[in-house]
């Protein structure tokens, strides 16, 4: 009689040591199963800092490649970062995690002083977002009030007085309210592009030498970034040939403010036209210079009236800029941002993620934990069900909230796969994909298993479609990984710990602390690749069998350990019988060996840690038996 084990999996926690599959394992460290071997993980060994001065503390870092060189990212707050889904492909956003802050931003430009394929940058983090104009306080001169006469007065009627139009009217209420078939569940109208009927028809209907106009503002940043418009929501009436003069002003600081922390460098002037069908849109007149110093901006109007010159149509109506405290900053693969403050969802411009209009928000009943994507869907982790969103247009995503009430616990463990999203609760993962969710590890973990390694704390990446997390209960932190491939392998454990990860293509970087030379204490990350690396490190593994259960009580007298090569004291054989530890031996090479002599027993289990690849391990009654 004999136990031969040569196919091997992780462990199955929920499962009694006596009920796991033969070849799975009741605990396993630093090991590797993916091609039915036990092998040893890699030993993450050399550690780096930023080399950056602000950046010692560093949680939070994004890496990226082009033409052959990386370059680095690094943040000292908890940060989700995301590429702008534009084709230059080089501009970096990221929200704050930890903590209630502005979606921000860097940018790099292709050709250096040295290299024209080398990225370059001005190492600044910008706001993302433009802020409207401040438009009420604008002061518009320059204008001629026309006068109209009336018409020859009726027999018998007293002459009307000649009607003087006012240099400026009253604020025209909701100047761009339209009809909409619908409103999504914020609760807030989209702005139209086109002026209202009501106001364009006043527009229109204007004597030959009189015109009436309405302006717009809008900020331009370093980037060609726009903002939202500052409308003067007042119809100005002038006489044809005027050049109004409009000027700002701005208290002390905010210019340098709008420059130095948004990159604004410019100010765009566009002013209402109608169309031969009677539509009335804002079209560009000027773009002035806007500098850090001085109280006012003067914009001077001076394109005639009908001129031929008058630029494209402002489309920056519902560019509003993102929530400040937004968190869980995504892209899907039509472009579109994700992110959420609170209950709220909030949704960007396709491929423009400095714009981040209200209309596109949608709300949920259960504050929200955790966004994720796979293709064009967005998963939305609350502490109740997980919502699907799913679309390529954010004006007319389709919303399903699934019915598995699995509330997120950590916002940190949501993870995007290839072909869904996955996250931490109170009981398990649950893995989210099309139209549906489950708890994926209830046969893995049982709830007071999940609860020993404190779920609240997980941290996770995705590594080889598989589930990479990290967990701290307080008194003993590791790693865990869960090849979504193959379930039947169960987890694999590791003493690898990070702060935080990242990827580095492939490679999940891990951040944690460090002491330098000087006793000091900086960030650093090195690499956590258990299958492969560069100058690869084995470390010493640890696995132990499920408790086979024998039919009648036996003495196993032999064993046989087939590795892949025999350094001196590299693998150590030890047989556990009725619990209790009866056997441990240096395994030397792939001959039969016999066990220490005993007494019959009925449950027995085999460890093994070993510093190479084990390929098949085998207990027996008798030497013979062995081979058999």
């Amino acid at each position: 009689m004999h136990i031969r084990i040569n196919d091997f999996a992780g462990t199955l926690p929920k499962l009694h040591p006596t009920k796991l599959p033969e070849h799975a394992a009741q605990s396993c460290q630093n090991v590797m199963v993916e091609h039915d071997v036990l092998t040893p993980s890699n030993q993450a060994s050399d550690s780096y800092v930023s080399n950056i001065v602000g950046a010692e503390n560093f949680v939070s870092a994004m890496f990226f490649d082009h033409d052959g060189k990386t370059y680095k990212k690094f943040s000292n707050e908890l940060a989700k970062f995301a590429f702008s889904p534009v084709h230059d492909a080089y501009r970096l956003y990221w929200t704050t995690e930890d903590k209630k802050a502005q979606l921000m931003f860097n940018d790099w430009d292709v050709g250096g002083a040295s290299d024209e394929y080398e990225l370059v940058t001005d190492n600044f983090d910008y706001i993302a977002g433009l802020p409207a104009p401040e438009v009420k306080d604008t002061v518009i001169t320059g204008i001629t009030p026309p006068v109209v006469e009336q018409e020859e007065p009726v027999e018998g009627e007293e002459p009307a007085e000649p009607v003087t139009y006012a240099s400026i009217t009253d604020a025209i209420k909701d100047m761009f309210k339209k009809a909409m078939d619908g409103q999504n569940s914020s609760g807030i109208d989209k702005k139209e592009d086109e002026i209202s009927d009501a106001v364009a028809e006043i527009i229109a209907n204007m004597p030959d030498d009189v015109e009436a106009r309405v302006y717009a503002l809008t900020y331009v940043n370093r980037f060609g970034d726009e903002s939202a418009p500052g409308v003067i929501e007042e119809v100005l009436y002038l006489t044809k040939g005027d050049k109004p003069i409009l000027t700002i002003p701005y208290t002390e600081g905010t210019r340098t403010k709008l420059t130095r922390d948004y990159g604004i460098n410019a100010i765009r002037l566009y002013r209402s036209v109608t169309n031969s069908i009677g539509v009335a849109q804002f079209l560009f007149v000027k773009e002035y210079l806007l500098t850090m110093t001085g109280n006012s901006v003067t914009l001077i109007d001076d394109m005639p009236y009908g001129s031929t010159q008058i630029g494209e149509p402002l489309v920056t109506m519902n560019y509003d800029q993102p929530r400040v405290g937004m968190k869980g900053l995504g892209v899907t693969n039509s472009g579109v941002g994700y992110g959420y403050v609170d209950k709220t969802i909030c949704l960007s411009e396709p491929y423009t993620l400095y714009a981040w209009p209200r209309f596109y928000e949608l709300s949920s009943q259960h504050t929200i934990m955790g966004l994720g994507h796979y293709d064009n869907t967005i998963v939305v982790a609350t502490t109740g069900n997980p919502i699907l969103i799913s679309g390529s247009d954010p004006e007319s995503m389709s919303v399903l909230s699934l019915p598995l009430y699995e509330g997120c616990v950590s916002p940190r463990s949501m993870v995007n796969l290839n072909h869904g999203c996955m996250y931490a609760s109170e009981n398990g993962l649950v893995l989210v994909t099309t139209n549906s969710a489950k708890l994926l590890t209830e046969s893995v973990f049982s709830t007071r298993d999940w609860q020993d390694i404190k779920p609240s704390s997980i941290h996770a990446t995705a590594y080889k479609n598989g589930y990479l997390f990290f967990w701290n209960n307080g008194s003993a932190k590791g790693s865990g990984y869960i090849d979504l491939n193959d379930g039947s392998k169960g987890v694999l454990w590791f003493d690898e710990y990070a702060l935080n990860t990242f990827l580095d293509g492939n490679l999940v970087q891990m951040i944690n602390k460090g002491v330098g030379a000087l006793g000091d204490t900086n960030s650093v990350y090195k690499t956590f690749n258990p299958e492969y690396g560069v100058a690869f490190t084995a470390k010493t593994f640890k696995w132990r069998s499920k408790t086979f259960n024998v039919d009648t009580p036996r003495r196993m007298l032999a064993a046989q350990v087939v590795a892949d090569n025999y350094p001196v004291d590299a693998i150590t054989f030890r047989v556990y019988a009725d619990q209790v530890l009866l056997h441990e031996s240096k395994v030397r090479d792939g001959k039969p060996f016999r066990v220490k002599n005993h007494s019959v027993k009925r449950d027995f289990s085999i460890e093994i840690e070993s510093s190479v690849p084990v390929r098949e391990v085998v207990l027996a009654e008798t030497m013979r038996d062995t081979i058999l």
